[in-house]
């Protein structure tokens, strides 16, 4: 589960995930750190792969699980801190137009081309984003203490569903892939 992040395909392959990673990874590590960030690519990548290995017999190379995760934590973060962040010059609209137009051309990508594993692209966002609950902080704007609305409240509560989430998926997916899985 852990080994096909670390491998690639062909060189295309691995400077596409690269890019990626320069291109994104470097921000989104300089907005919320690099421990955070690193917490969310590998287990984004461990569980992808589990995903896809309850779904599929394909064998199935690189980080983009790893990629989609971080995607999947910033809509996490976008989603909790939706009201927060509605001040003018924000961009959460923007951000996620262009992360959902990401995930829709991968997967149509992944629809005409058998070697793109879609599976495994979907179980990083999923995971991705309940880290995303986990790690990312929310935040907390004037008016939200004022009101009496505390964004650690939401955040704690979404924090703990999210835990309990990705111990039953790790655990079941796991336990599915070792007492049930017979992959060919």
């Amino acid at each position: 589960m852990v080994m096909p992040i670390f491998l690639h395909g062909n060189f295309a392959h691995l400077l596409y995930n690269t890019a990626f990673q320069v291109i994104f990874g470097i921000q989104f590590e300089f907005a919320f750190g690099a421990v955070k960030i690193g917490l969310i690519y590998i287990i984004s990548g461990i569980g992808g792969n589990l995903f896809s290995s309850l779904l599929s017999d394909e064998c199935s190379v690189g980080t983009s699980t790893c990629i989609f995760g971080l995607f999947g934590s910033i809509l996490g973060y976008l989603l909790l801190n939706w009201k927060a962040l509605s001040y003018k010059n924000s961009r959460r609209n923007e951000m996620i137009i262009f992360i959902l137009l990401i995930i829709i051309l991968n997967t149509l990508s992944g629809i005409n081309q058998p070697r793109i594993d879609n599976w495994g692209h979907f179980g990083g966002l999923l995971v991705g984003l309940f880290m995303g609950f986990i790690l990312l902080d929310p935040v907390v704007t004037d008016s939200m203490l004022v009101n009496g609305r505390d964004g650690y409240f939401r955040s704690t509560k979404m924090r703990v569903i999210s835990l309990i989430f990705l111990a039953v998926y790790f655990f079941g997916g796991f336990w599915l892939f070792y007492s049930f899985r017979n992959p060919q």
